[in-house]
């Protein structure tokens, strides 16, 4: 049985924060008509689903690409996690400008400031 659902950003949020990056629990997920409902360990979470399609991702994400780029995944996330304190709003956009041998990554607040890293 396939399920096509869009859940909330926010409950996925909410979902990751509570589970622990080194748990061995079952996650649970179960759909009802327009829910979606999570158990892990003593903890339910259950929100209610997007009344929307999602967009189409074979369309939207390239099948090939002219360029690549490997960094390692640890100095990615701690350099992502630097500026994204000052990412602002609810999209939290980080700006990335990739170099032949740098990353530039950027998110500015108003009123706040701005962050910049390179890597």
């Amino acid at each position: 049985m396939t399920i096509n659902s869009v859940v909330p950003v926010r409950a996925l949020q909410l979902l990751t924060n509570t589970i622990s990056d080194d748990s061995t629990e079952d996650l649970e997920i179960t759909f009802t008509e327009n829910q979606v409902g999570f158990r892990f360990a003593n903890i339910s979470l259950a929100s209610q689903l997007l009344e929307c399609n999602f967009p189409d991702y074979d369309v939207v994400i390239p099948k090939a690409a002219e360029t690549s780029c490997e960094i390692n995944r640890d100095l990615l996330e701690r350099n992502v996690r630097k500026v994204a304190i000052l990412s602002s709003g609810d999209l939290r956009v980080i700006r990335m400008n990739f170099g032949s041998q740098s990353l530039e990554m950027s998110a500015e607040s108003s009123g706040v400031g701005r962050a910049d890293q390179v890597m």
